[in-house]
């Protein structure tokens, strides 16, 4: 847009360098022609038809010249308009690029942002998962040891003694006993139940007969046979 309108500034400088020169010379050449044609000084010769047909058509063509002239001057105001309009739209549009250049920067930086927001956010999810995953891993381990023990506590209380067995139930966490009364043979469980304390007894045969009866991890403690935990 510059080069155009330096081109056309170019351009409106050398029409009107032409047009001086032309002006300038056709100007002489005619008051050169006009006054070979005037002829003698008045007095010397007669005026005839000729002589004032060609007057006549000097001062036409000087006529025709002016307007030449002044067409030319209306064209070169023409393209100077037409310069001043094109320097103010390139301003204008050099504005506007500026404004979408910025425009460009401050979506790409929020975009940015954006994008580091959505990072972050992946790396939050990505760490609640695994340390999810990790609980996950840590309560399973934690249910595999919990039901070895209580297997190993089932299987001492099955070969001990019922009523030294049935002591120790009396004394032990109500919820292992439940539990390794629940995994015992059943006819172990009677026997062990039939030497405990009634209170003791009922309240097992109540939890146990509740359907919804449920024994967590963190519910049963782990007893040795002395009634200690493990």
């Amino acid at each position: 847009m510059k080069a155009l309108v330096t081109s056309l500034g170019l351009g409106i400088a050398s029409l009107g360098l032409v047009f001086w020169i032309s002006s300038e010379f056709g100007l002489m050449g005619y008051q050169t022609s006009l006054a070979a044609e005037k002829g003698p000084p008045e007095g010397l010769t007669p005026v005839t038809r000729a002589y004032q047909d060609r007057m006549k058509e000097v001062e036409r063509r000087e006529l025709q010249l002016g307007q030449k002239e002044r067409d030319l001057e209306e064209k070169n105001q023409v393209l100077r308009d037409q310069v001043t309009r094109l320097e103010s739209e390139t301003k204008r549009y050099e504005s506007l690029n500026r404004d979408l250049e910025k425009r460009i920067v401050d979506l790409e930086n929020k975009k940015q942002a954006k994008d580091i927001a959505e990072e972050e956010k992946e790396k939050k999810a990505e760490s609640a998962a695994e340390s999810k995953r990790a609980a996950q891993a840590e309560k399973a381990k934690l249910e595999t040891a919990h039901r070895d023990r209580v297997t190993r506590l089932k299987d001492l209380y099955e070969k001990m003694e019922s009523k030294r067995a049935s002591k120790i139930f009396d004394e032990m966490e109500l919820a292992l006993a439940c539990e390794l009364v629940r995994t015992m043979k059943q006819d172990r469980a009677a026997e062990i139940l039939s030497k405990m304390s009634s209170e003791r007894a009922r309240k097992i045969t109540e939890i146990l007969g509740n359907k919804r009866y449920t024994v967590s991890v963190n519910d049963v403690p782990i007893m040795n046979p002395k009634g200690g935990e493990e």
